[in-house]
């Protein structure tokens, strides 16, 4: 198994973080408009990807905060920190968001969130067999709800901050209604699409206190024959190696 993920200005040690790298954060920080953000909060780091790519096309005074509640994924992203060349960057800490203390308002927050309902495993459930205790928590809703997640964004955002995430696409109509209760305007949405003949699997969103039309759009991850797509590689050429 990989111990990593080498991409054009950084290296990515994910051994350690229950959740590896992957497309949703690929995509979500390809995506994320980082212009004019010199606050930026992680919400669940993990590896540190989304931190680091953040980092990468950030203005050199932005101050990076990432954010964990498991003490093997802090330790990975610092490790992964200090090895970039933005290491004065980042503060990394053990912390739930909900129990996240700070004077600081962030321009931008960003989060690859745990996503999935909360469910019982059996002591013989072919899941907890082969799944870890630390992923199944990055995974699922039992330590951070959609709602908690949006309470918490809302008071940690700027009054003219962002916040970005990614989630699966059948939760668009929870996320839709939980923003809207949250005073949170949708201001860009993304449908991520695996192939030309399939549904979107994945929402990425911006929202903020902000109004503003709706950008939406699609995006095609590959094409019939398997291959990225033209779109794919546009958007994320600046952080795969042979784009």
């Amino acid at each position: 198994m990989s111990r990593g993920f080498q991409f054009k200005q950084f290296y990515v040690n994910h051994e350690q973080s229950a959740m590896k790298v992957g497309t949703d954060s690929i995509v979500l920080g390809s995506w994320t408009q980082v212009n004019g953000a010199n606050r930026i909060l992680d919400i669940g780091t993990g590896s540190g990807l989304l931190a680091l790519m953040m980092a990468q096309r950030s203005c050199a005074e932005c101050a990076i905060t990432a954010i964990d509640i498991e003490s093997t994924a802090v330790n990975q992203a610092t490790f992964n920190f200090i090895a970039s060349k933005w290491k004065k960057k980042f503060s990394c800490r053990e912390v739930a968001l909900q129990d996240f203390s700070t004077e600081t308002v962030f321009d931008l927050i960003i989060s690859n969130p745990p996503y999935f309902p909360m469910r019982q495993f059996s002591k013989n459930d072919e899941t907890t067999q082969n799944q870890t205790l630390a992923r199944l928590r990055a995974r699922q809703q039992d330590t951070l709800s959609l709602a908690e997640l949006l309470t918490n964004v809302k008071r940690l955002l700027a009054s003219n901050g962002v916040f970005c995430c990614v989630l699966p696409s059948d939760l668009d109509t929870q996320f839709t209604e939980l923003a809207q209760e949250h005073a949170l305007a949708i201001q860009r949405k993304l449908s991520l699409l695996p192939t030309p003949d399939k549904p979107p699997i994945r929402s990425l969103w911006q929202i903020g206190a902000e109004a503003k039309k709706l950008e939406e759009q699609e995006l095609i991850i590959k094409d019939e024959t398997g291959q990225y797509t033209n779109s794919y590689k546009t958007l994320t050429k600046d952080f795969y190696l042979h784009f």
